[in-house]
């Protein structure tokens, strides 16, 4: 495609970056997609907002465009097969208000908080591995079988919240990414 991007995750946090980062990966315009996990409940997405909109300005189309890219990726009993990336929020302790409230909410917030963020093209990629891991792992995990109405309806959550918003463009993982 020839769209160079960077995907930061854990252990670094995502706000340990500005929105112009993106190293050379080979690809002619590495610094026009930027790729961010965004699972933190505290996030520094603002920043990188304003950062895309200097970007913006700075480039040689300032009319064109910009699209970013966020990884949205923090449901309650998240990766349920796996302990590397089993994330923050538990269903056991209100996680699926929080997510709605503290995470989906605030994304779709920050998004619109800035009429000027409307000149961005956002690309959210929804919950990597959530409705895959329904397939492959239900018979084996029972983290994984607690989890499934959980994982539909946040999924189904996130996508209804940030399809309100005319910038945002959704990416559905379908498939083990």
């Amino acid at each position: 495609l020839g769209i160079g991007c960077a995907v930061i995750s854990g252990p670094v946090h995502v706000q340990d970056f500005p929105a112009a980062y993106s190293p050379q990966m080979g690809y002619e315009g590495a610094n026009i997609l930027f790729d961010s996990w965004v699972h933190p409940l505290v996030m520094g997405l603002e920043e990188h907002l304003r950062e895309a909109l200097r970007q913006q300005a700075n480039s040689p189309s300032p009319e064109q465009p910009l699209l970013i890219a966020f990884v949205v990726y923090n449901l309650p009993n998240r990766d349920c097969a796996a302990s590397a990336s089993n994330g923050e929020l538990s269903l056991a302790e209100e996680g699926m208000a929080r997510y709605e409230l503290e995470f989906v909410d605030a994304i779709a917030a920050r998004l619109s908080a800035d009429p000027r963020y409307q000149r961005l093209r956002v690309v959210t990629i929804i919950e990597p591995d959530s409705l895959p891991n329904l397939v492959t792992n239900l018979s084996y995990y029972a983290k994984c079988r607690e989890s499934a109405t959980a994982y539909r309806e946040g999924v189904a959550y996130a996508i209804s919240r940030l399809a309100e918003l005319d910038n945002v463009y959704i990416y559905m993982d379908i498939a083990h990414s």
